[in-house]
């Protein structure tokens, strides 16, 4: 019983348990392990698991309990889902070193409308904001290979095998680990990312506390952050 009982006062305390979190991969590859790292700091007690998934599969993962909170690069909406504004970050271009373009501070899609693209499925959330993007702006663009990820195309256009439109999250992510340069977009549309959980489940005060963590890291890493009570305005399907 005393057992117990001091479980119980831990948890309480908000210092053991477990918190299971899940994420896109654009987001899930340094800021949440960063977030991560600084939580375990706080509570050396609790158990962290932490995986990266695609949106359909990142809902499951919530619906059948096996997460307590998902952090997104982009909206996504369900009946039954969450989602609260962290953050925005924009759209900017990857370009190979030695690119011609990488001489510009600024490009705008009609520098690229001539150039070898590294594009996303029309099915993706990426790729449709991309779609719409250059559909807004009346532009055309060439791709030369379709990914599945911002990773996958920045590995492409360390090699040169073309340029790609990317979210920050993802840029930060290389840490000077790729050769390329990376160049704002005029006009570029803005991503939000978002705090994904189930919408008639009250949050833990673990979850409470790893979201207080996420906010201080995007303070932190210049993000600007979204009021923290402002609901998601903008959503994509997933």
């Amino acid at each position: 019983m005393q057992r117990v009982n001091a479980l119980a006062q831990d948890l309480a305390r908000n210092r053991s348990g477990i918190l299971n979190i899940v994420s896109s991969p654009s987001v899930g590859q340094s800021f949440i392990p960063q977030a991560m790292a600084q939580f375990r700091r706080q509570f050396p007690g609790c158990k962290l698991t932490f995986a990266c998934h695609s949106y359909e599969h990142l809902g499951e993962r919530l619906f059948n309990h096996q997460a307590d909170l998902g952090i997104i690069s982009l909206p996504m909406t369900h009946p039954n889902l969450e989602v609260v504004p962290l953050c925005q970050n924009r759209l900017v271009c990857a370009l190979p070193y030695n690119h011609p373009l990488a001489g510009k501070a600024v490009l705008s899609l009609d520098d690229l409308v001539d150039a070898d693209m590294i594009g996303y499925g029309n099915d993706t959330p990426l790729g449709r904001m991309i779609g719409l993007y250059c559909q807004r702006e009346q532009k055309e663009l060439s791709y030369v290979v379709e990914v599945g990820s911002p990773q996958n195309a920045g590995s492409l256009v360390a090699m040169g095998v073309g340029l790609a439109l990317v979210d920050e999250f993802t840029v930060r992510s290389w840490a000077g680990s790729h050769p390329l340069w990376v160049r704002p977009l005029r006009d570029a549309p803005v991503l939000q990312a978002n705090l994904v959980h189930l919408r008639y489940e009250p949050l833990s005060q673990l979850t409470q506390s790893f979201i207080a963590v996420l906010r201080e890291q995007v303070r932190q890493q210049g993000f600007h952050a979204a009021p923290v009570a402002q609901p998601c305005a903008e959503a994509a399907s997933h």
